[in-house]
């Protein structure tokens, strides 16, 4: 919640609190689960099963997929890559080991850089890092995304407990 909108509902008397926090509640639920949830998850859990070389043969796949898709439509690589051609000449932008490290700093000053070119086409969900270990992070991340990591949530966290979305749960925390 934004911090306008967190001093608004902390205004609010405990009855209406009550309603906005489960109608977020709610919103938050639709975001994060959707009709290809049981499918991801069921997925993830297959992948639990599989030897090391079906490992490496996915993840090969899905980083060469990762690498050619950020090399061509994330404007800061694509600058990065350009440069990168005039002074070396041809490096392959499939080869993890041929990119350049990435500082906190550089992403916290041009962090929209970051967002694919069809990014603007999506509704994007922004996540702030806790800054812990620094000055936090905005970070962007689009529904399919979002969906992908709480069905994986729900194979890591919760299966391995013998617990589903569809049990009651809590979470308990503080702000």
């Amino acid at each position: 919640m934004r911090p306008s909108l967190l001093k608004a509902y902390h205004l609010l008397p405990p009855p209406a609190r009550d309603l906005v926090a489960s109608w977020h509640g709610r919103r938050l639920f639709h975001l994060r689960y959707g009709l290809e949830t049981d499918r991801l998850a069921s997925a993830a859990r297959e992948r639990e099963a599989w030897s090391a070389t079906q490992w490496r043969s996915w993840q090969e796949e899905h980083l060469s997929s990762l690498l050619r898709c950020t090399a061509e439509s994330v404007p800061h690589y694509q600058a990065v890559w350009a440069e990168s051609q005039a002074k070396h000449g041809h490096r392959s932008a499939l080869r993890l080991q041929n990119w350049p490290l990435l500082s906190k700093q550089e992403l916290r000053e041009q962090s929209r850089t970051f967002l694919t070119k069809n990014a603007a086409s999506k509704r994007l969900q922004v996540e702030h890092t806790s800054g812990t270990t620094g000055t936090p992070l905005k970070l962007w991340q689009s529904r399919d995304t979002t969906r992908l990591w709480y069905a994986l949530a729900e194979v890591r966290w919760r299966n391995w407990y013998g617990v589903s979305r569809a049990d009651r749960w809590g979470i308990l925390g503080g702000q």
